[in-house]
């Protein structure tokens, strides 16, 4: 009850704690201490729980950017990963001037094919066909686009066409991959 809430408050993340252990959530998003949105398979819903104040949002926030590795808040956003693979964005003032917004996206247990992502209409078959033939002859290829469109699910299912004996080396924030090989360093 209450008092379970405020001891969170104090010490952990309050209201995110029993949200980031929910396998069902998708995505956090904070706008404000008293609204707070779960995403449960793309749709926002408003949570139950809320920070009883701004400053109970500051700490949590600060305790969030702590465990992504980051020493705290150095310009007007921040960008890192939690161990387990959750995303963690955060915008602060002035840039965001009514106080903190966050955004918490956990990472996704499934690691779709390229031919998983033409049947659910993320790539084109002529696109993924182009993409699996340049895996294959070993070019580089850039995925790009904006936060929460697919690249990482996209960068997943081209890391399945690579041949199992080959090193792979991955340069990331975070570990955020799910590459199913043996010879995997993450830098």
């Amino acid at each position: 009850g209450l008092r379970r809430d405020l001891i969170y408050e104090l010490t952990g993340l309050g209201p995110l704690e029993a949200m980031l252990d929910d396998a069902n959530i998708e995505a956090i998003e904070i706008n404000s201490p008293s609204q707070i949105l779960a995403v449960y398979k793309g749709v926002r819903t408003p949570a139950e729980r809320r920070f009883s104040c701004q400053q109970a949002l500051a700490l949590a926030v600060d305790r969030l950017v702590r465990a992504t590795g980051q020493s705290g808040r150095s310009g007007s956003h921040m960008e890192g990963t939690l161990v387990d693979g959750t995303s963690v964005y955060v915008v602060w003032p002035p840039m965001c001037p009514a106080g903190p917004a966050v955004v918490l996206r956990k990472p996704r247990g499934d690691a779709p094919t390229l031919a998983d992502l033409v049947m659910r209409g993320m790539v084109a078959e002529p696109a993924a066909q182009v993409l699996a033939q340049l895996v294959g002859m070993r070019r580089s290829v850039a995925i790009v686009g904006p936060v929460g469109v697919g690249k990482r699910t996209v960068l997943n299912a081209l890391g399945q066409q690579l041949d199992p004996a080959t090193r792979i080396v991955v340069l990331e924030d975070g570990q955020r991959l799910r590459l199913g090989h043996d010879q995997v360093v993450r830098i």
